[in-house]
């Protein structure tokens, strides 16, 4: 008799620990699907003509300030982000359009197909909306000129460094009222060093510099962002 109540007591024990488990596992994910839904909008050019003419004649890049932000943004696991940039939601109208052609469409976006896919992905249709849009603007943007210094230990040679600055401004919107949710302008700095016989050696790589200003950015406005909507 004994025994049959042990055992009935570990069952017991047994399944209210896997349900306790199960409940937990349930609350965590309701949690995490009630996270709120955010996507970082491209950049536009800047509307300082000054900063927009430094990046149209050195061919800097945006898209690495977008996508240092929504690498921060994502890494915090505090959101469910979402693509707005257009070679990515391209990409997945292709996937669509293959899924639509192997669920035995005629055509495809207007195209006649044959089915080459199974279809058991990629749904029409279902591109999900968002809570909130992040828009990201450069309001300035300076490199310095090349400063030298002597280096006591190196005779004849010299330290040359440029230092740069860049301002942007980060916006978060409420995607159904237009409201301002939040709001900032964080700075962005980077210093481009290396060694020089003389002051002759004035090449800068200013490709370098944007990618070291690019990635300081980025990585403030996720923090910005992350700490103002928790």
């Amino acid at each position: 008799m004994i025994r049959i109540i042990d055992s009935e007591l570990i069952r017991i024990t047994v399944c209210t620990v896997c349900l306790i488990f199960t409940m937990v596992s349930i609350s965590h994910s309701q949690d995490a699907d009630n996270r709120p839904l955010v996507a970082v909008y491209p950049m536009k050019i800047p509307q300082n003509q000054i900063v927009a003419d430094i990046i149209e004649n050195n061919k800097l890049d945006l898209s690495i300030i977008v996508l240092k932000t929504e690498e921060g943004l994502r890494n915090s696991k505090k959101m469910r982000l979402f693509e707005r940039a257009a070679s990515g939601l391209s990409s997945v109208n292709q996937e669509q359009m293959r899924a639509a052609c192997g669920n035995g469409s005629q055509t495809a976006d207007g195209i006649e197909c044959e089915k080459h896919f199974s279809g058991n992905a990629a749904a029409t249709g279902q591109l999900s909306n968002v809570e909130f849009v992040i828009e990201l603007e450069i309001m300035d943007l300076s490199i310095g000129e090349v400063v030298y210094r002597n280096i006591p230990e190196m005779p004849g040679k010299m330290r040359r460094s440029v230092a740069s600055k860049l301002d942007l401004a980060v916006k978060v919107l409420d995607s159904t009222s237009g409201q301002i949710k939040f709001q900032s302008v964080i700075i962005a700095n980077y210093t481009e060093s290396g060694i020089a016989l003389d002051k002759s050696d004035s090449n800068i790589d200013k490709h370098l510099i944007w990618n070291g200003l690019a990635v300081d950015a980025g990585k403030k406005a996720a923090t910005s962002i992350i700490g103002a909507m928790n």
